[in-house]
């Protein structure tokens, strides 16, 4: 079964603290003051440092053009109670796969509390249930242990290491690959 992509109205996913929804000009002095912090840049692949306004654009951009053409679905991660957008997080699709890479930042600020742990675990049922996905994959450098606990929080595999595998402020990085097929999704739903 091909997945279901190219959904017509942007989702909006509501945990207990967030709403993962679509980003919006609104959103572009948060972005980059979220974004534009080395600390936050280096835990991430792709996002330029510095961080300027015109990435922001950039950003929710290719959020729309990816969201109507069901290449990617792109959330800006805010407070539930306030609406403050506080990071983004995506899952990019290779459909004829049947799978999608999970990635995802926060803003500094907002480290420490569960609140990614809780977005994944937002992403993870959406991918498999609304997106008919086979196979959810993740990936973090190996001096990113918050991000390990993130992905395995919430039950996905590690599956090893791949050695030089991105470059960050001139240095090659190995990063740990983490994987969750529709079917291991299935086995934990049930010992839930």
């Amino acid at each position: 079964m091909q997945p279901r992509t190219g959904l017509t109205e942007y989702p909006e996913l509501i945990t207990e603290r967030l709403k993962l929804n679509r980003p919006t000009t609104l959103d572009i002095p948060a972005i980059v003051k979220m974004a534009d912090n080395p600390r936050v840049v280096v835990t991430t692949r792709g996002m330029p440092s510095p961080y300027y306004e015109e990435d922001a654009v950039y950003f929710l951009n290719r959020a729309y053009q990816s969201f109507a053409s069901g290449a990617a679905y792109l959330f800006a991660i805010r407070l539930r109670d306030t609406d403050e957008f506080i990071g983004g997080i995506g899952l990019h699709l290779t459909p004829e796969d049947e799978k999608a890479e999970l990635g995802y930042w926060l803003g500094e600020p907002h480290w420490g509390g569960g609140i990614a742990t809780e977005a994944v675990g937002a992403m993870i049922p959406f991918a498999f249930k609304e997106l008919g996905l086979h196979k959810v994959y993740a990936h973090h450098t190996t001096d990113n242990a918050a991000s390990a606990k993130v992905l395995l929080k919430n039950g996905m595999i590690r599956e090893g290491v791949t050695i030089a595998d991105t470059k960050r402020n001139g240095k090659f990085r190995d990063c740990v690959n983490y994987r969750l097929t529709k079917y291991e999704y299935g086995t934990l739903s049930k010992e839930e």
